[in-house]
């Protein structure tokens, strides 16, 4: 019997996301860290940082298949479609808030004692601050107090933009649905880059994601790679192959047009398919220490900023050494996460959301 993708291999690939996401953002150009080994890091080591971006497709493909198929399995259920859909949809955007508004409203104060102050930031309008604070100054093209917060209105445009996919997935037969999605993929590839255009490489992935839900793709690429040990050493040799020649477009080509990142879709299902063939299926340290990771990843994304950018750069980069800098800023990261999650089960936060999640689920115990 075929084994589905699971929520331990969801947290898993968000977990290698995290990854992705500090290396891409500790290590960018400017940053106080040193590389011993690497004489001209600009040329040879910021390529490959800028590549870590894929962990922003990584995040939208685990969000739209597991979000597909929660949406599918609960409208299944039901005999009220219409209202399970504004159930669902309220639901998934109010856990949203739920872990956005902790951070902002510790985090964001803390401006006043740093040198960034929010009546600067949001230009003393409270426009301004409510747009960022409802996770919307990104589509309404207004000031965030954390540049990497764009990720918020993605977030929340893809979560509107479920209900519709779905129906097309299911409504629709093979024939419309994937040439749909060829198109889709070859105007995100080929159209000249504008800011409408990045909202269409950006969603891209919750919707290949969503398509994975529907078509089981990770089920049957694990169907596709099965085999013998001789067989997996080609597969990976495959595997890397590929990688190597999209590293090698990225870097030559797609580096000197607009967003550069259009393509990473190859790359987001290389690791996806490498992760699940390759990682560790039973508990040990490598994979719990990556769904420990995937599990903290919206706590983690939410306040990295604070700590290697905004309010503690030079204390952040203390050891110097690359290496050094991101094994400490990931302990630190998830360390700082278990911490504000206690707070929350200990101020009550937790209990109050539970509540409203309770009220918005028809009184039931939301567990999603």
């Amino acid at each position: 019997m075929r084994e589905n993708y699971s929520r331990r291999d969801s947290d898993t690939l968000k977990g290698i996301a995290v990854l992705l996401l500090l290396f891409h953002h500790f290590f960018y150009r400017g940053y106080p860290f040193s590389l011993y080994l690497i004489k001209d890091p600009d040329t040879y080591f910021q390529p490959v940082v800028k590549m870590a971006r894929v962990c922003v497709f990584l995040f939208l493909f685990v969000s739209g298949l597991g979000m597909y198929r929660a949406f599918d399995s609960r409208i299944r259920k039901s005999s009220h479609v219409f209202k399970t859909t504004l159930r669902f949809e309220a639901s998934h955007i109010l856990k949203f808030y739920q872990m956005f508004w902790f951070i902002y409203l510790i985090f964001v104060p803390l401006g006043f004692f740093f040198h960034r102050s929010p009546v600067k930031v949001y230009s003393g309008r409270i426009s301004h601050m409510l747009l960022d604070f409802f996770g919307l100054s990104y589509l309404t093209e207004h000031p965030t107090f954390v540049g990497s917060w764009w990720f918020n209105g993605i977030l929340l445009f893809v979560y509107v933009l479920l209900p519709i996919i779905y129906l097309l997935l299911k409504k629709l037969p093979r024939l419309i649905t994937l040439p749909l999605l060829l198109c889709l993929i070859t105007a995100a590839t080929v159209v000249p880059g504008t800011r409408r255009l990045s909202y269409i490489v950006d969603i891209l992935p919750f919707i290949l994601g969503a398509y994975a839900g529907r078509y089981e793709w990770m089920e049957k690429a694990r169907d596709f790679l099965s085999g013998g040990r001789k067989s997996q050493s080609f597969r990976l040799l495959l595997l890397l192959s590929l990688m190597t020649g999209y590293i090698v477009l990225r870097i030559l080509f797609l580096e000197k047009r607009s967003l550069s990142y259009r393509m990473d879709w190859i790359p987001m299902f290389l690791i996806a398919f490498a992760a699940d063939e390759y990682l560790p299926k039973k508990e040990n340290a490598a994979s719990t220490f990556l769904q420990t990771l995937g599990s903290n990843s919206g706590n983690i994304y939410l306040f990295h900023g604070f700590l290697y950018s905004l309010y503690f750069k030079d204390y952040f980069y203390f050891l110097k050494y690359a290496p050094l800098v991101y094994v400490f800023g990931i302990a630190l990261c998830l360390l700082l996460s278990r911490i504000l999650e206690s707070l929350k089960d200990l101020t009550g936060y937790n209990k109050a959301f539970k509540s409203l999640h309770r009220k918005l689920d028809g009184g039931r115990n939301k567990n999603c």
